[in-house]
């Protein structure tokens, strides 16, 4: 029995020694005290020992330099071209999310999910037709749902980023706020899970917008 449970995780099996971990609790125990007593910010506060853990692990450290850096100025363009395409499916929840009109402090997540669906297909320019094209097959209030190929391929970057961090996003907290299925470490639902489900098809389709406007713009 214990050797079919071995061979069964063997593929997403990450070996520490017992030294390693106890460390890491000790070390992140006043984080997580802090998590359990500010539970509005609970992936931000458990954020630098999300980060600790991963990098134990072995998740992270992938080169920088294949992705250019996103700032804010690139996040403010893409709300401006939400607002220009609000009858899109999810672009008036996402502006929502945004603008705190519903009052549910969501601008985080909005951050977060913008920065990493930006980050994640520039580095996989292959899916963004793909889930482009996603769009016109979303009605009322459906969500996004990738393929197998997108779903594997976000996965495996959240983990070969998972200790990426800027001036304005954290893997750490992006993981924080998805669940296992998309890579992430949330248990129990909530969390942004509809948020990246609706920002995946949408930044695709503001990428592939500002790339065709650059194509024209060099044949002139």
């Amino acid at each position: 029995m214990v050797d079919r449970i071995y061979k069964s995780c063997q593929p997403d099996m990450r070996v520490i020694t017992a030294a390693a971990l106890r460390e890491w609790i000790r070390s992140s125990e006043s984080a997580v005290a802090d998590a359990r007593r500010t539970a509005a910010n609970e992936p931000e506060t458990l954020a630098p020992a999300q980060s600790a853990l991963d990098r134990l692990l072995g998740y992270g450290g992938a080169a920088r330099r294949a992705i250019a850096e996103p700032g804010l100025a690139e996040m403010d363009a893409f709300v401006a071209w939400l607002r220009a395409h609000s009858r899109l499916p999810g672009a008036n929840v996402l502006l929502r999310r945004h603008d705190n009109t519903d009052h549910q402090n969501l601008t985080g997540h909005f951050r977060q999910s913008f920065f990493g669906a930006l980050r994640f297909l520039r580095e996989n320019p292959q899916f963004i037709q793909e889930v482009s094209e996603a769009l016109g097959r979303l009605h009322g209030d459906r969500l996004y749902e990738p393929s197998d190929a997108v779903a594997r391929a976000w996965i495996d970057h959240l983990d070969r980023r998972a200790t990426d961090s800027g001036e304005h996003f954290s893997y750490a907290i992006l993981r924080g706020i998805l669940p296992p299925s998309l890579g992430g470490t949330r248990l129990g639902g909530g969390g942004g899970i509809s948020t990246i489900k609706r920002m995946l098809p949408l930044v695709s389709r503001y990428l592939e917008g500002t790339s065709r406007a650059g194509s024209r713009k060099r044949k002139r």
